[in-house]
């Protein structure tokens, strides 16, 4: 979809299968990088450390965390998406969390009509606990392109 609309019905399969593949599925618990207990396809909700999950719970956990991240950016995104930014913004708010999503220069700049600032704000994290992480870098260049597009 390339035409630009207020709110994009979905999250499409092309941002579903990037954010699940950039997650990665861990069964077990684990704490991130930054401390935070995960499981399944990137959640933080509700993880019990322990507990190991089935691919069928993670993605049912992943939908609904998608859900989610899908009415944070709907709320606050005013401005016309195209399918790649709504997916872009979708899958950088899952990572962030919603409060820092919206309160970003990144939504700023786009809700002010600069999409391309916009985008290019998602290279600024790349960092957890003050220190640069590459697998960050890689995936907001992807998010950035995805954004661009």
């Amino acid at each position: 979809m390339n035409s630009t609309t207020k709110k994009v019905a979905t999250f499409s399969a092309v941002g579903l299968i990037a954010l699940a593949t950039w997650e990665g599925f861990e069964s077990k618990p684990y704490k991130d990088i930054g401390g935070v207990w995960t499981d399944g396809f990137g959640n933080t909700n509700q993880v019990v450390p322990n507990k190991v999950l089935t691919v069928p719970q993670a993605l049912d956990r992943l939908n609904k965390n998608v859900n989610e991240f899908e009415a944070t950016v709907n709320r606050c995104i005013t401005q016309p998406m195209t399918q790649g930014q709504y997916d872009a913004f979708v899958k950088f708010s899952f990572n962030v969390g919603s409060n820092a999503f919206c309160k970003s220069t990144l939504v700023k700049k786009f809700n002010s009509g600069d999409s391309a600032g916009a985008c290019n704000e998602l290279s600024k994290w790349v960092f957890v606990k003050g220190r640069r992480v590459q697998g960050l870098v890689n995936r907001r260049e992807a998010e950035r392109t995805m954004c661009l597009s």
